[in-house]
C-alpha cells in the first residue's frame, strides 16, 4: 500500500527511501520500503549489482509485485 501526503498548495508529496548499500539483494529494498508503507525507491545505477537487475528485468517485477515506484539515478 503507497502513502502519499498533501502539500499545503494541494499538491501531492510521495515519500521515498534511497537504495541502501547495506542490502546485497536489490529486493530486500523493495520489501523494506513496502514494510515502511513508502512510494517509491530511489535507484543508482553507480552500485555493481543493479546493472544485473536491469539486464534480467527483475526490477519491474518487483515493481509490481510490492507495489513500489522507482526513480533511477545515473
Amino acid at each position: 500500500m503507497c502513502y502519499n501526503y498533501f502539500c499545503n498548495a494541494g499538491a501531492i508529496m510521495y515519500i521515498g527511501m534511497p537504495q541502501l548499500y547495506e542490502y546485497d539483494d536489490i529486493e530486500d529494498n523493495f520489501k523494506l520500503a513496502s514494510k515502511l508503507g513508502l512510494d517509491f525507491i530511489e535507484l543508482n545505477l553507480n552500485f555493481f549489482n543493479l546493472q544485473d537487475y536491469l539486464n534480467k528485468n527483475d526490477i519491474s517485477e518487483f515493481v509490481k509485485k510490492y507495489n513500489i515506484n522507482i526513480t533511477l539515478h545515473f
